[in-house]
């Protein structure tokens, strides 16, 4: 007997596209009126010393280098370069963060500093202001966790399961670390700050519910990667890991709903 035994157990195509279908989420972006800072000049006092200049220079040529990743018009991108552009400016940053938060005098500026970025989760794009370095820090990190999941987005459509399935961990992983260290330390000591005046992506019940969202994208990237193998697949397993995103998912809009109502409306 040539033909097939029994029932036909394999699956369709459209069932890898409808498992591995993902939202895309757009990156903060640097605002045209702060593309001139210069942390040469507002530090040109205090940062004689060769090392600080150093610094200071590699913080001017990341900060450019990430905003032209991020404001290139009509040219895409890819998500990759705006990770590693967020990457290379979030270590010069922190040390000038660091600097100030152990030297209070070498604060003292000559120019002001005032960062501005735009949300791109929320549906109209509107842009932030601080004269906060941590606020730049903070936004340089959700910038890279975006990238990292707008990357996962490129490679699962590129039916690169594994690799997309890596990297909205790591945005996850970015997400919590946002949400439990570096946002707690800046408002601790920042006082009390209206939500009305940060970015989506700068407060703490929407970085929450982003680690688990992303969570749930990555195990369904999990799914698909099963699914893409040959031969009938461990439909009590995908049963498993099915269930297991439907409960991320909903605590993603959970967590929306509860913690961060107003933000949730503004939402793309």
């Amino acid at each position: 007997m040539d033909g097939p035994v029994g029932p036909d157990l394999s699956h369709p195509d459209s069932l890898i596209r409808i498992t591995s279908t993902v939202l895309k989420f757009r990156c903060p972006k640097i605002t045209a009126k702060a593309k001139k800072i210069d942390f040469a000049r507002s530090f040109r006092t205090v940062g004689t010393h060769p090392t600080t200049q150093s610094v200071l220079k590699t913080a001017n040529s990341s900060r450019d280098y990430l905003y032209k990743s991020l404001n290139t018009g009509k040219k895409n991108v890819p998500h990759k370069t705006i990770a590693v552009a967020a990457e290379k400016y979030i270590t010069p940053i922190h040390q000038l963060l660091i600097a100030c938060r152990v030297q209070p005098e070498s604060a003292r500026l000559d120019e002001r500093l005032i960062f501005e970025w735009s949300t791109g989760i929320e549906e109209k794009e509107r842009s932030f202001k601080s004269e906060a370095i941590m606020y730049e820090l903070v936004m340089t990190i959700a910038t890279e966790a975006m990238a990292a999941a707008g990357t996962g987005t490129d490679e699962c459509a590129a039916g690169e399961f594994k690799g997309a399935c890596r990297n909205f961990k790591k945005a996850a992983g970015i997400f919590d670390y946002l949400a439990k260290t570096q946002l707690p330390q800046w408002l601790s000591k920042g006082g009390k700050i209206d939500d009305d005046a940060l970015p989506a992506e700068a407060k703490i019940p929407v970085c929450e519910a982003m680690k688990v969202l992303m969570l749930g994208i990555s195990q369904q990237m999990a799914v698909a990667t099963v699914l893409m193998k040959e031969g009938t697949p461990n439909w009590s397993l995908l049963a498993k890991l099915s269930l297991g995103i439907s409960e991320q998912f909903k605590e993603f809009v959970t967590i929306m709903r509860s913690k961060a109502s107003s933000t949730k409306d503004r939402i793309d």
